[in-house]
C-alpha cells in the first residue's frame, strides 16, 4: 500500500512539473504578440523546450513503472555462498607463485586447474572463480592423502 502511494505521488508529480515548465515557466520566456492581436503565442523554440521537457519526464515515467513491476528474480534454493575474495586470491597466487603445484599435490591435477584456469582468462572470467576450484581439488588431493 505505501508503495502504491509512492508510486502515485511519483507519477503526480511529474505531471505536474510537466504542467509546471510548459504553462508557467516556458510561455512567458518563448512567446510572442500575435501581429492580429489574438494574445500571445508560443514560439517554436518555445515548442521545442516543452516537447523535450516532456519527453524526458514520460521516459522518466515509463522507467519507473518498467523497474517497479520487472520480477527481480531470486537465489537459487540449492545456491551456496562464496568463499571469502581474499582467501581465493592469496590461494590463486600460492599456485602461481609456486609454479603452478601445491607442495605435496598431484602434478597432474594441476596441470589440469592450470589449463582450465587459462581457459577461463580466455573466455573473460577472473582467474578467482577457478582458485576456488584448485583449492577444492587440493584440498581433497589433501583429503585422500
Amino acid at each position: 500500500c505505501c508503495g502504491l502511494f509512492c508510486a502515485c505521488l511519483t507519477y503526480a508529480l511529474h505531471t505536474y512539473g510537466i504542467y509546471a515548465v510548459c504553462f508557467i515557466l516556458i510561455p512567458p520566456w518563448m512567446s510572442y504578440d500575435d501581429e492580429e492581436g489574438e494574445g500571445r503565442k508560443m514560439s517554436l523554440w518555445g515548442k521545442f523546450h516543452c516537447l523535450a521537457f516532456t519527453s524526458v519526464a514520460i521516459m522518466a515515467i515509463v522507467s519507473h513503472l518498467r523497474a517497479m513491476m520487472t520480477d527481480p528474480g531470486a537465489v537459487p534454493p540449492d545456491a551456496v555462498p562464496l568463499q571469502d575474495p581474499d582467501a581465493l586470491e592469496a590461494a590463486h597466487n600460492k599456485i602461481s607463485a609456486s609454479n603452478g603445484t601445491f607442495s605435496g599435490e598431484n602434478p597432474e591435477t594441476t596441470k589440469l586447474m592450470m589449463d582450465q584456469d587459462n581457459a577461463n582468462n580466455n573466455n573473460g572470467m577472473s582467474g578467482v572463480a577457478t582458485a576456488a576450484a584448485v583449492v577444492a581439488a587440493g584440498a581433497a588431493t589433501v583429503a585422500t592423502g
